[in-house]
C-alpha cells in the first residue's frame, strides 16, 4: 500500500535552512501506520535543494550557506 504526501514549505530569504525533520517523521508515520517502509523526498524547483545534517555543529550551515 503506497502513499504521499506534499509539505508546502515557504521561506523569506534567499538562502534559508528550514527544519523539517519533525515534520518528515510524523507524516511517514501516518503514511506508514506500523509498518516498515522507505521514504523519498525530492524537491521539484530547480532552485532548491535538500540538505541533510545532523545539526550537531552548527558552524556546518554558516559554511553551507556561503556556498
Amino acid at each position: 500500500m503506497a502513499g504521499s504526501r506534499r509539505l508546502r514549505v515557504e521561506t523569506s530569504a534567499r538562502t534559508e535552512f528550514v527544519p523539517l525533520a519533525a515534520r518528515i517523521r510524523s507524516e511517514a508515520g501516518s503514511l506508514l501506520q506500523g509498518v516498515n517502509g522507505i521514504v523519498m523526498i525530492s524537491v521539484p524547483h530547480t532552485t532548491a535543494g535538500i540538505c541533510v545534517n545532523e545539526g550537531y555543529d552548527p558552524d556546518v550551515m554558516d559554511d553551507v550557506g556561503r556556498v
